[in-house]
């Protein structure tokens, strides 16, 4: 059931990206309009007795329809991430999105106010990570030609960098 679900919390995070997408005519679409969207619909759909406060710094960095479908299953699952550790115990949290572009490399780091990532996962063992982990990875890497980064910065901290297709 597990499964299913983390399944079906993924398509919605695509049919969020898709009515966003035809909503601007499948033009260049700002990444922070992006990630404020499904962030907040992942928020919406998954917590009910929980909340996430959600800071996404404004942007006028546009991405094409390509990237922002593979952006935002990659949002989705640090969302998830973000439900199912940093709210452990706890009724509240915090996600800060800041999304900057150097020359052309766009930088997103995803932040979360929970209790960080695994020393493991930050030592570079990956054996016992789980599959939202591994797509993370695999999407950054082969579908937007990026790189992830992690650390813990009063939280989890994960920052993306990717090339600019427009």
């Amino acid at each position: 059931r597990t499964v299913l679900g983390d399944f079906e919390d993924r398509i919605r995070g695509l049919a969020n990206v898709h009515t966003l997408l035809s909503e601007s005519e499948w033009q260049p679409i700002k990444t922070s309009d992006l990630c404020k969207q499904i962030i907040r619909g992942s928020i919406e759909n998954l917590l009910v007795f929980q909340s996430i406060d959600l800071t996404v710094n404004s942007s006028k960095i546009l991405i094409n329809s390509n990237q922002a479908h593979h952006l935002t299953l990659v949002l989705n699952e640090l969302t998830m991430n973000t439900i199912k550790h940093a709210l452990k115990k706890r009724e509240t949290a915090r996600i800060t999105v800041d999304i900057k572009q150097r020359k052309n490399i766009v930088q997103l780091c995803f932040c979360d106010d929970g209790p960080g990532y695994p020393t493991e996962m930050l030592s570079g063992d990956r054996s016992k990570i789980g599959v939202g982990f591994e797509l993370i990875e695999g999407i950054v890497e082969h579908s937007l030609n990026g790189k992830v980064r992690i650390n813990n910065d009063y939280g989890a901290k994960t920052v993306i960098k990717f090339e600019n297709e427009i």
